[in-house]
């Protein structure tokens, strides 16, 4: 959500976060909670907010209509490596042997030439 510029009658100039959709909204003044108009004094300040953040409010509000629920979450195809759907079976890096060592060799640090 973007910060916008608004204007009280009797306290002046505030900052608020709105969303893109309820900019023109009147806004109640944080300090005496009388109804305020948006002013148009600046852009909205996407910018210098970290990319993360921004890209975390734009998801939210896309998704303030209707949260993902299990049945969209399942219909969807999963990241690679979810490993909900994994049907392959782990093998062990000590092999078949029953060994608690990865390595054959008495120094596996050493290579051979």
């Amino acid at each position: 959500m973007p910060t916008y510029d608004y204007v009280c009658n009797k306290c002046g100039p505030f900052e608020a976060f709105s969303s893109i959709a309820a900019r023109d909204a009147v806004v109640g003044c944080p300090f005496c909670a009388s109804p305020s108009l948006r002013l148009l004094l600046n852009a909205p300040r996407l910018a210098i907010m970290k990319g993360g953040r921004r890209h975390a409010m734009a998801v939210n509000e896309k998704a303030s209509h209707e949260p993902v629920n299990s049945k969209a979450y399942t219909s969807k195809p999963h990241p690679f490596g979810c490993g909900c759907c994994a049907s392959a079976t782990v093998k062990s890096a000590s092999g078949s042997t029953g060994e608690t060592r990865s390595f054959p060799d008495k120094r596996p640090w050493m290579i051979s030439h």
